[in-house]
């Protein structure tokens, strides 16, 4: 069993420019050489998992604030969130989650 040691708000693009804010109010975080991995307990809506999700953001921790034009889009980039490369739901077993993975 995990035991989460972090939040993180994903920023999901759900259409040019369009963007459904996620918070998790707790994630199993690991940063790893080349990016990190974060493990969610549960699962997010089926229409954000898979590979390629580079227009897709998350930042560690809590983070307010619904992406709605450009300015709100250059004020997240400026705080260097980290760019989704995939996100994958694994449902069965002891620990139904969904993996992210992000650089």
């Amino acid at each position: 069993m995990l035991t989460p040691n972090a939040s993180c708000t994903l920023y999901l693009q759900n259409g040019p420019g369009a963007y459904t804010r996620v918070y998790v109010p707790a994630c199993f975080w690991q940063d790893e050489e080349d990016g990190v991995s974060i493990i969610i307990p549960g699962e997010l809506p089926e229409q954000y998992r898979g590979e390629k999700r580079d227009h897709d953001y998350v930042v560690r921790g809590e983070r307010a604030g619904e992406i709605t034009d450009t300015e709100s889009k250059r004020s997240l980039i400026s705080e260097k969130p980290l760019t989704v490369d995939s996100l994958a739901r694994y449902l069965f077993g002891g620990l139904p989650h969904c993996e992210v993975t992000a650089k």
